[in-house]
């Protein structure tokens, strides 16, 4: 074994260790910005932009951990995909 995949296997281990433990400080019903991303079909990006505006509710439970309710979210998503009225809105009478 030579040091390049030695080095190759301690990386796969960390990345294992972090994700185990990103996973594990997740309460149910809510998602970190990775998960949420893939759920949403939302880049990370804009995951933290709608946050920053907020437009979008998330919580840090600890530093450099970024949750948000998936209810939420669903919200957040149910009202982008409404559709708007159509016309100026004015009733005719006769």
């Amino acid at each position: 074994m030579t040091i390049a995949d030695l080095g190759k296997q301690v990386r796969q281990l960390i990345d294992l260790l972090e994700k185990l433990v990103s996973d594990s400080l997740v309460p149910r019903g809510y998602f970190n910005l990775k998960n949420a991303s893939t759920y949403s079909d939302l880049s990370v990006k804009t995951l933290r932009r709608l946050i920053k505006e907020r437009k979008l509710e998330a919580y840090r439970p600890v530093r450099g951990l970024i949750i948000i309710h998936r209810e939420r979210l669903d919200a957040y998503i149910q009202s982008c995909t409404q559709s708007n009225r159509k016309g100026r809105g004015i009733k005719k009478t006769n």
